[in-house]
């Protein structure tokens, strides 16, 4: 198997910048990434009862890249969790084409197989890389860094700086923002952690 590159913070807001330039260069806010998805990138979306009650699996793409497998439940009650799915799944696609294609992955059984051996040891730090890399590509599609800044900027008061939040501002900026860009507030708040690491100290999960 090809070797997995890493890629910065800095890479992956660039990354996530190209796509939206060539998908949805408007930047019009909330992100349609349901639109993008399924009608710019033709690929399927299925979703299946109970995948992550049985299996643990909120959602999987197949090697083709033609087909998103997403928990029926999920897809239906948790829109906010679907849509970072979404962007989840894309993000391997940009970030571990030629890894993914050479997996074989059609179905579910396939997938649960590949879930096994990443679970093994050997394969700790491959997962690790896989999935944070993809988490953070997925949190820049959804919250472009420059409309996140500046909508960060725009909401603390001209005599504060960042810096100068309390844990309650802290809260009460990461609700704004989460209904502004349409992602939960769990995903506001890291996305925070990353632009803004001064702020670790304010953020509560």
């Amino acid at each position: 198997m090809p070797a997995l590159p890493y890629h910065s913070p800095v890479e992956l807001a660039r990354i996530a910048k190209d796509f939206l330039n060539n998908y949805h260069p408007e930047l019009k806010l909330p992100i349609p990434i349901e639109e993008i998805v399924e009608l710019k990138m033709g690929i399927n979306v299925i979703a299946v009862p109970n995948l992550q009650k049985n299996y643990d699996i909120d959602a999987y793409i197949t090697s083709d890249f033609s087909t998103i497998v997403i928990d029926e439940y999920c897809y239906t009650h948790y829109p906010y969790r679907a849509r970072f799915t979404y962007a989840h799944e894309v993000a391997h696609i940009i970030l571990h084409q030629e890894y993914y294609s050479q997996l074989g992955i059609s179905n579910l059984e396939d997938y649960l197989l590949f879930q096994n051996s990443l679970i093994k040891k050997e394969n700790a730090t491959l997962n690790k890389t896989l999935e944070l890399q993809a988490h953070g590509l997925a949190a820049y599609i959804l919250m472009p860094q420059e409309q996140f800044n500046l909508a960060v900027d725009e909401l603390i008061p001209e005599e504060m700086t960042i810096e100068d939040l309390s844990t309650q501002d802290m809260n009460q900026l990461g609700r704004i923002l989460a209904e502004k860009f349409y992602v939960s507030d769990t995903a506001v708040q890291k996305h925070l952690l990353k632009e803004y690491p001064v702020l670790k100290k304010n953020i509560l999960y």
